[in-house]
């Protein structure tokens, strides 16, 4: 075998496992809803940092995110950046709230602003006790 074949099969074989690799990572989920965190009860709140009951909605549910780490997962999803989302949601406005229970099955939706004591309270009436 000459020289040039050779190295014409070695760069063949590393452009082939370079693509193998990228395509492993285009694969991957963007906002990792799939997690270790997977298993307890969540909240998803989808909007944007343009509206204004959006605006409002990001610091209670970073709060939240932060006080109940371990027992409830929060996620904002910027649904300009994320338009996909939209779709698998089935959304219509923003800020619209989605909450899961400890399986990722779907027990309640709200649209528009929503406080934090409505929130906890969604997370009550469904027997998932917080304090």
């Amino acid at each position: 075998m000459n020289v040039k074949l050779r190295f014409s099969m070695v760069g063949f074989l590393i452009l082939v496992l370079v693509g193998i690799v990228a395509y492993k990572q285009i694969q991957k989920p963007k906002n990792n809803l799939i997690s270790s965190q997977s298993s307890l009860p969540k909240m998803i709140e989808l909007g944007s940092t343009t509206c204004v009951p959006c605006k409002m909605m990001i610091p209670i549910v970073e709060e939240l995110k932060s006080k109940y780490s371990g027992k409830i997962a929060f996620e904002f999803i910027n649904v300009i950046e994320n338009p996909d989302e939209v779709k698998k949601y089935k959304i219509n406005v923003i800020p619209t709230q989605i909450f899961l229970d400890k399986n990722q099955e779907e027990f309640f939706r709200h649209t528009g602003f929503f406080s934090k004591e409505d929130i906890l309270a969604t997370f009550k009436d469904k027997g998932i006790i917080l304090e």
